[in-house]
Formats: C-alpha cells, sequence, structure tokens
C-alpha cells in the first residue's frame, strides 16, 4: 500500500508541471529579397509583448491588457514606438557575424479580446489576448551565408519560416529559449529531408517529454492488451484517428477552442483507465472508443502545426513528418512499458489485480487532476 501511496504521490506531482497543448513559441517569417532587402514580420501577443524578464504574471498581464486596450490606436502605437528598442532586443540576428541596420514599424492585427486556455503551475486561466504584428526591414549582404539568429525569451521558442523572392523556402527552423542557431542559408530551396528530420524531432518531443496527457492514454492501451495483435490494433486505430482530425485542422476544414478539447483529451484517459481497472479482458468495443478518442488527440495535436502557418508547399510533408514523430514518441512509450512491466509481469496470474488495477487508479487520479484543471469554470 505504502509503495501505491508513493507511486500515486510521484504521478501527481507530475502532473502538476503539466501543461496543455499551449501555443509557446512566437511565429517568425523572413524574406530576403533579389534587391538585397529583408522583411521580417513576427506576430506577438500584447501585452507580452512588453513584458520584462520577471516571471510571467497573470494578474499582471490581464491588468496591463485592460489598460492597453482602453486606448485609442494612435495611442497603442505610441506606446510600442516608446518601446521599440526593448521590442528589437527580442530579434537579435546577424549575417556571416555582421549585424545589420534596422528599422521597426507596428501594425495591429486584433485588440479585441480572444479567450486563450493556459494551464499552469495554479488552476487553469482564461487570459486575454491582443495581438500585434511586428515589422522589421533591412539590408543583407547578397552572398551571406550564414543567418545566426538569437533567441532571448526565456520561455518561448522561436519558429522561424525563411523564404528568398515568392517561392523559394528553407526547412522551417526552430530556435530553443535564451539559445542562437546558426542558420545556412545556403540550404534553400528546402530539402525534403531537412523538412522531415526538423519536424520529425518536434513530433517526438510533443510526446516525450512534452505529451504527458498522451504518455498516460498509451499507456493505458499497454496495460489492457492481452496479445500484441490486440495492442496493436488499439494503437493503429488510435493513429488512424488523430491522423484524421490532424490534417483536416491543419488544412482549415475544421477547428475546436482548446477549452474544449483539452478537457476532452483529459476525460478520454479516465475512461480508458477506469475500463482498465474494472475489465480484466477488453472486448472488440474499445476500438471504437480509442477511435473517438483518437479524434479528440488529433485535434490537440493540430493546434501546434496549424499555429506554425507553414508555407503551402511545406505543409502536407511537414504534417506527414510530425505526425511520424508522434508515432515514434508512442512506439517509444510501448516498447519502454514492455521492458519495464510487460516483459516481466504481464503473464503473471496476479497481473491485473496487482499491477493494472493500482496503475489504471494511478492513471485515472492525474487524469482526474488535468480535467479539473483544465475546466474553464475552475
Amino acid at each position: 500500500m505504502k509503495k501505491i501511496l508513493i507511486l500515486f504521490l510521484l504521478f501527481f506531482f507530475l502532473s502538476i508541471n503539466t501543461y496543455a497543448h499551449k501555443i509557446n513559441f512566437v511565429n517568425i517569417k523572413i524574406n530576403f529579397k533579389p534587391d538585397g532587402t529583408f522583411h521580417i514580420t513576427a506576430l506577438l501577443h500584447i501585452p507580452h509583448l512588453l513584458s520584462t524578464t520577471e516571471p510571467f504574471n497573470f494578474k499582471k498581464y490581464n491588468d496591463k491588457y485592460e489598460e492597453l486596450i482602453a486606448i485609442s490606436n494612435e495611442q497603442f502605437i505610441e506606446v510600442l514606438k516608446k518601446n521599440k528598442l526593448k521590442i528589437l532586443n527580442k530579434f537579435n540576428f546577424s549575417f556571416d557575424g555582421n549585424i545589420p541596420e534596422k528599422t521597426i514599424t507596428f501594425k495591429l492585427k486584433d485588440r479585441k479580446p480572444i479567450e486563450l486556455l493556459f494551464v499552469g503551475h495554479e488552476k487553469s486561466y482564461h487570459v486575454k489576448e491582443a495581438f500585434c504584428q511586428i515589422n522589421i526591414t533591412g539590408k543583407y549582404p547578397l552572398f551571406t551565408k550564414i543567418l545566426t539568429w538569437e533567441n532571448h525569451w526565456k520561455n518561448k521558442k522561436h519558429f522561424i519560416n525563411i523564404a528568398m523572392g515568392e517561392k523559394i523556402h528553407l526547412a522551417p527552423q526552430f530556435v530553443e529559449p535564451e539559445n542562437k542557431k546558426d542558420i545556412l542559408l545556403k540550404n534553400l530551396p528546402a530539402s525534403t529531408w531537412d523538412v522531415f528530420k526538423e519536424f520529425t524531432f518536434q513530433g517526438f518531443i510533443h510526446i516525450i517529454p512534452k505529451g504527458f496527457d498522451h504518455i498516460l492514454f498509451v499507456l493505458c492501451l499497454f496495460l489492457s492488451f492481452i496479445t500484441w495483435p490486440s495492442l496493436l490494433k488499439q494503437v493503429t486505430t488510435f493513429t488512424i484517428a488523430h491522423s484524421i482530425t490532424l490534417g483536416l485542422c491543419v488544412y482549415g476544414l475544421i477547428s475546436l477552442p482548446a477549452t474544449i478539447i483539452e478537457p476532452l483529451i483529459a476525460l478520454s484517459i479516465i475512461v480508458i483507465a477506469i475500463e482498465n481497472y474494472v475489465k480484466k479482458e477488453i472486448g472488440h468495443s474499445r476500438l471504437y472508443i480509442v477511435f473517438g478518442f483518437g479524434l479528440m488527440h488529433g485535434l490537440g495535436f493540430a493546434g501546434v502545426i496549424k499555429e506554425m502557418q507553414l508555407p503551402a508547399d511545406l505543409r502536407l510533408s511537414s504534417l506527414f513528418s510530425f505526425n511520424i514523430g508522434v508515432e515514434l514518441g508512442q512506439i517509444t512509450v510501448i516498447l519502454t512499458a514492455w521492458l519495464l512491466i510487460g516483459a516481466w509481469f504481464r503473464k503473471k496470474d496476479w497481473y491485473h489485480s496487482k499491477l493494472v488495477k493500482p496503475t489504471s487508479f494511478i492513471i485515472a487520479a492525474c487524469a482526474t487532476y488535468l480535467l479539473v484543471d483544465r475546466l474553464p469554470i475552475f
């Protein structure tokens, strides 16, 4: 009993640090013109744009938003101009080691309240968002080989789309928070292999280590299997389902807000965990349940890719690669569980009573916490 309690507390505190499918990157587009000029656009949240490097405070965020939303567009632009140097410091870059002269302008995209779900260390917050497009222009040496990009944000990746003119694109680049990256411009246009590597990696880390809820769901599927073919059927069904909604959402054919999807994903884990606890053998009906919940998980995955605003010619290859990464992550979870549990205990008489039931209880408890944490009413 003590061991079960320790495991429960471990999983519980892990779940406290778990985020939903929050968009944690700044979307940046760079276009190198044939005349030697570059144009950079970045869509940023307000007033996060003006925030300091201190820890993010939701109350201050909303208070600042209310203050800014009350002023006119002209006054708002003046606020941005006064913070021009501070904003430019968020975008440090150089060409072959040389820092270019650059100018910055602002364009308001949307100053109306938009509800977005943020799941943090406390309860769920509905943070009001407004958007501003940052435009940075300047000149670059025509034979530049390396663009060095620095990300000085503490908690956001930079997702960079680079184009030469209108049609030639470099493979999208991710620059981690408080880091920098050398980008070889000679790699224009993007190769299929470059896109495959980048998005397969992003799909994998979306499961391990960032996809705590998806890990719990896959573990539920693993715990219920009797034979490898039965497990393969469940995983394949889940893969097909989330691939369908992932594709439809990325191409703009369907869309649901995170305030609906995130609680449903947590609920899906609870349902599967309870079924594992109650039933020693899972019937064919499980496949229909897994398919339905897989559709929801796909919508969760899609939010990440959709916000990247990928060029049309890279959308299909990046979608396919991201999905491959997700599947590799799921396979890693299953193989790890097999090596730690299945290979040793699956055929024991007490496997269900002493291992599946306690573990399912722990998973259901963690998912219940996630569900409550993600409900808008809390």
